[in-house]
């Protein structure tokens, strides 16, 4: 009996120098997803598991957080008011939300306050990555 094994290529890095990500996502087995494809690139991340955290974290390191990826619903509060309260922390964070919901209705709320884009779960790892890539700031 012959077992093959299917080698997916390697995933394209994103420039560590661009600064951290804070993934915000309540869900174990996604956020480790996220984290896995997310540190295969080359992408420093650190995870909040509600917006609680999320607030302590960015209030603790806001400087050197480039981007937040937002999941949208979150135990303690609705994602687009967590982000809203990341940018008073951290006037123009990058805001990548995620979710399996209809995301267009907040990302208009959401662009005068930095750049925002939307990520409809369930989405590939390449999709991630191209994401990550297009909103981290280009390292000098």
């Amino acid at each position: 009996m012959s077992v093959s094994l299917h080698v997916h290529p390697p995933l394209p890095a994103v420039v560590a120098e661009a600064g951290l990500v804070l993934l915000v996502e309540d869900e174990d087995f996604i956020a480790d997803l996220m984290v896995l494809v997310l540190s295969r690139a080359g992408v420093p991340c650190r995870r909040a598991r509600d917006g609680a955290e999320a607030l302590r974290m960015v209030t603790e390191n806001g400087a050197g957080i480039s981007l937040a990826m937002v999941d949208l619903c979150l135990p303690d509060m609705v994602g687009d008011e967590l982000c809203r309260q990341l940018r008073a922390l951290h006037p123009g964070l990058p805001v990548l939300l995620t979710s399996g919901r209809d995301l267009e209705r907040f990302q208009h709320a959401l662009e005068e306050g930095g750049p925002t884009a939307l990520l409809a779960k369930p989405y590939r790892p390449a999709e991630l990555l191209r994401q990550v890539r297009a909103m981290l700031p280009v390292a000098a």
